[in-house]
């Protein structure tokens, strides 16, 4: 609170000679505020007029100086002084001197206590009263419209369905009254006392009820739209299916309060406000709530508030702690300052609500709707928000690892630059930008991150387990060391990304029993399941890394460093490894049906057992690698480098072996066919110069007629060997 007085500079002060009678005010009071676009105001806005009412001289105005005096009060307060309205005569000498001076506010004023009728004393209330009721024997009837009842004692009364339209009863004592069906449209009650009163079913709209004490009043189905309730006091009321649009409570008092706004078949409770709404949606400018309601700095802590209708109302400053607020409408409310330590909220609706500054302390929102809201500076310490959806937010300055985001939605977010150590666990981040964040150690378990935007985010250590990535771009993200067990990352794009030391364990599926084929055919029969089916991973960094079983289906992986990773098992149909460095990679019993690995690295690699029918292999180097048992039927090996690999048992039906090196490779009991093309090859010196087809001595063909063996029996004792003792060897294309 301001104690010294304000200063008033030389400048500024001015003297009016008004009839002889002399006033001493201020420029700005003269010329702004109720003053402005009064003949004040055009008169002393200029230099000359402010000149001649300085230095020791008085600007003269010639009118009547006494009345001047409550104009002067007037521009100063905006007050008219009790004297003017109690005399008739002075207060028509001031309308004179306003009406003058262009001051119409001060003269709507003065109408106005002109058309105020005489207050009515106790004795002449009573009289009426009795009267009224000895006609009908019924209070319905009676009308008091207009009448001036300030100050009376009409407590413990039966006024049930009375008029009191436009009355004043200002500190009227109307406690423990009966007023219900009454109608109190437009009635003045300032600082009247209601306690205990009932007011069921009564209409007091546009009602001023500025500091009015209505503790424990029945409100039951109230019409109090627009009614003017700052400083009101509350406490203990009960206002069911209340109609409260537009409302003002304005630093009123609703401490331990219950706003129920649901059914209200048991929701009465001692030393409680109940506020009962049946919701009306064809009679949407009638339902009951507190719609546009304005409840600056009201108190409404350790209150329930159930069903509530706070769409577009101001809660400025509100004190909200250790309330309760179950499925209230808060669209568009302003909780700015907004004290909410404790409080509990849930199943919701606070989309576009305004938290800037807000104090959330140990508050929990749960299973309700913040899309959009703005929580600027809000202090989140130890809040948490399950099922709650934060879309859209901007979280930019606050401190995540304050509180709680576990199941939250933060789809669209915005989120701060540094998120490390923040647990994001069943949180819904789809569509967020990241992009550069540090997100390191961040828990992501079973975290929703389709579509987000990731490129160059720093999230080493992270826990992504059962996380969906799909369609996320990840370009250049460092994933060193993460823990991806179960993840998914279908049509993500993780070009670049460093995935070194990962954890991918615990993939969709395992090929354990049966062949490879028959094994990935079973666990992806529709190819929609996956770890990273389709994922784009080019250049990403995924050396010495456990990837056993997992599901690369279509992934682009150009450029991948995979070198001594751990693929046993994996799903590589249809990728692509283009110029992948596989070197020392273990990729036994691998589908990699039609992938492409042109110029790739496969040196020393370990392929025994691996599907590759019809994979492109054109250029890549497999020098040294163990590809014992591997399926290679329809291959493209053109050009590949096999120097020294061991290809015992290898199934090379149909292959392109063209300009081929296999110098010094193993090739005991290759299973070849009439369409394996070996021209230009360089052939170990194990691999036999084919007669034509007329000899019959030196091989030996299976049932199928087509496949051959280089030598000794079929490795496989699913097919006939015809064993005649008789060695034929097939024609080669290529070889004389």
């Amino acid at each position: 609170m301001e104690l010294e007085l304000p200063t008033v500079s030389a400048e500024t002060r001015v003297e009016l000679d008004v009839g002889g009678v002399v006033y001493r005010t201020t420029v700005p009071t003269l010329t702004t505020g109720r003053a402005d676009g009064s003949r004040f105001a055009a008169t002393f806005s200029k230099e000359a007029a402010v000149y001649s009412a300085t230095g020791g001289y008085a600007f003269f105005i010639d009118r009547d100086g006494a009345a001047f005096e409550h104009v002067l009060h007037w521009l100063r307060t905006g007050v008219v002084r009790g004297a003017v309205a109690e005399h008739h005569s002075m207060r028509e000498r001031v309308q004179a001197e306003a009406e003058f001076f262009n001051l119409p506010a001060l003269t709507e004023a003065l109408e106005q206590l002109r058309r105020k009728p005489p207050q009515l004393s106790q004795t002449q209330f009573m009289q009426l009263y009795n009267s009224g009721l000895g006609q009908s024997c019924s209070t319905t009837s009676i009308v008091f419209n207009g009448l001036n009842l300030s100050g009376l004692d009409l407590g413990d009364l039966d006024l049930r369905g009375c008029s009191f339209v436009r009355c004043d009863l200002t500190n009227t004592n109307l406690g423990n009254s009966n007023l219900s069906q009454a109608k109190l449209v437009e009635a003045t009650l300032t600082n009247a006392t209601l306690a205990g009163a009932c007011l069921a079913h009564s209409n007091l709209s546009k009602c001023n009820l500025r500091g009015t004490d209505l503790r424990g009043v029945d409100l039951t189905h109230a019409d109090m739209r627009d009614c003017q309730l700052q400083r009101a006091d509350l406490r203990d009321a009960t206002v069911k299916s209340a109609i409260m649009h537009g409302a003002d409570l304005t630093g009123a008092r609703v401490s331990n309060a219950t706003l129920n706004f649901g059914s209200c078949s048991a929701c009465k409770k001692k030393n409680t406000m109940e506020m009962h709404m049946q919701r009306q949606p064809q009679q949407q400018q009638q339902q009951p709530g507190l719609h546009g309601a304005t409840l600056v700095d009201a108190d409404l802590s350790f209150s329930t508030i159930i069903d509530g209708d706070f769409a577009n109302a101001n809660l400025t400053g509100a004190n909200l702690s250790a309330a309760t607020l179950r499925q209230c409408t808060l669209k568009a409310a302003n909780l700015t300052r907004a004290r909410l330590t404790g409080a509990s909220v849930q199943q919701s609706t606070m989309t576009a609500c305004t938290f800037t500054d807000a104090d959330l302390t140990s508050a929990t929102v749960r299973q309700s709707d913040m899309t959009g809201a703005v929580l600027q500076n809000a202090v989140f310490t130890n809040a948490t928000f399950p099922n709650t959806k934060l879309c859209a937010c901007d979280l930019t300055n606050t401190d995540l690892s304050s509180f709680s985001l576990k199941e939250a939605d933060l789809s669209r977010a915005l989120l701060p630059p540094v998120c490390a150590d923040i647990n994001f666990s069943d949180c819904t981040l789809a569509g967020c930008d990241v992009s550069g964040f540090d997100m390191s150690n961040c828990n992501f378990e079973r975290a929703r991150l389709d579509d987000a935007v990731m490129v160059g985010t720093i999230m080493t250590h992270v826990d992504l387990r059962r996380a969906s990535c799909a369609r996320a771009d990840m370009r250049d993200a460092n994933l060193s060391h993460a823990t991806m067990g179960d993840a998914t990352f279908t049509n993500a794009d993780m070009t670049g990304a460093d995935l070194s030391g990962a954890v991918l364990l615990s993939p969709n599926a395992r090929a354990s029993k049966g062949t490879v084929e028959d094994a990935f055919e079973s666990a992806f029969p529709t190819q929609e399941k996956g770890a990273f089916k389709g994922a784009v991973l080019r250049a990403v960094l995924l050396q010495g890394a456990d990837l056993q079983h997992i599901n690369f289906n279509r992934c682009d992986l150009t450029g991948a460093n995979l070198s001594k990773a751990n693929m046993h098992g994996a799903n590589l149909c249809r990728a692509n490894l283009t110029r992948a460095n596989l070197t020392g990679a273990t990729l036994t019993h691998a589908y990699m049906k039609m992938a492409v690995a042109t110029e790739a690295d496969m040196s020393a690699a370990a392929l025994d057992h691996a599907d590759m029918h019809a994979c492109n292999l054109e250029g890549a180097v497999l020098s040294g690698a163990s590809i014992k048992a591997a399926k290679l039927t329809s291959a493209k090996l053109n050009g590949a480098d096999l120097t020294a690999c061991n290809l015992e048992q290898a199934a090379l039906s149909g292959a392109n072996l063209t300009r081929a090196n296999l110098t010094g490779a193993t090739v005991s009991r290759v299973k070849i066919s009439a369409k394996t093309v070996v021209d230009e090859a360089q052939l170990p010196d194990e691999w036999p110069k084919a007669p034509t087809m007329k000899s019959s001595k030196h091989g030996r063909r299976d049932k199928y007629g087509d496949t051959w063996y280089l030598d000794g029996p079929p490795p496989y004792s699913a097919f006939n060997t015809h064993d005649n003792g008789v060695r034929n060897v097939p024609s080669f294309r290529g070889l004389n």
